[in-house]
């Protein structure tokens, strides 16, 4: 039977050991590794602390992709995703798509009218990633592209889907 996707948000205040988990099996997926820019027991517990964390788990339990996203510039509306990883072998099945689509649900359901984001200039899959789902390049700053993206009502329509 194929598991079901289940998205699941999680408040500031949660499990720093469940991000950091998944962080730790994601490290290697990312351009560049996040373990070169933050130490990830740390980042983990910064994350867990102070961000809304969106988790795509199998109907098992098994976390398979996470968006860590901050909703703290409520005066300049802007939300900001710090983290976006899906597993390897979970890629290019939509659970990128629709992690991201809990993402903008999450961001225009507290009145928020952008989101903001960095990837690194040579990471050419999730710059098209990114494009694909809306966001546009801002600036360029050391080997990192700022992209945002402009929320619309259209954005707060994620699906559910099937592994």
């Amino acid at each position: 039977m194929i598991p079901l996707v289940i998205y699941e948000r999680m408040a500031p205040g949660g499990d720093h050991q469940r991000i950091e988990q998944l962080l730790s099996e994601l490290d290697q997926a990312y351009i560049p590794p996040i373990s070169s820019l933050v130490n990830i027991f740390e980042y983990s517990r910064k994350l867990a602390d102070l961000a809304w964390i969106i988790f795509a788990a199998a109907d098992d339990g098994d976390d398979k992709a996470l968006c860590a996203m901050y909703l703290n510039d409520r005066e300049g509306q802007r939300a900001y995703i710090t983290s976006f990883g899906v597993r390897p072998a979970c890629q290019r099945r939509g659970i990128g798509r629709a992690l991201i689509g809990e993402a903008f649900a999450l961001a225009v359901g507290e009145s928020f009218r952008f989101i903001d984001l960095q990837v690194h200039s040579e990471n050419e899959t999730a710059r098209k990633f990114y494009a694909d789902n809306g966001f546009l390049e801002m600036k360029k700053t050391n080997g990192f592209i700022e992209l945002r993206k402009s929320m619309t009502a259209a954005d707060i329509s994620p699906s559910p889907l099937r592994l």
